[in-house]
């Protein structure tokens, strides 16, 4: 069962592509926000952990896997960020 009336093909692709964007931009300007702050992140591997609010973030590689950690965000690092 269709609902009417739907969004033309092209109009749709637009507005997905935009709102693509704007997620992109949203996302890293939170991440920016972080720089400077302190998170809690689980470390998963050797220089690789998830913060409490789901943002990878790349640590020291000395910090134990399968702990948490308490670690300053020095800066955003492609798509996650990166402590000290």
């Amino acid at each position: 069962l269709a609902l009417e009336p739907q969004v033309p093909a092209r109009a749709a692709q637009f507005r997905a592509r935009s709102l693509r964007r704007l997620m992109s931009r949203k996302n890293e300007e939170f991440r920016k926000g972080m720089v400077g702050h302190s998170l809690d992140v689980l470390v998963l591997q050797p220089e690789e952990s998830l913060s409490t609010n789901f943002l990878r973030v790349r640590v020291p590689k000395e910090l134990p896997i399968n702990e948490w950690a308490s670690v300053n965000i020095a800066e955003v690092d492609g798509g996650g960020l990166r402590a000290e």
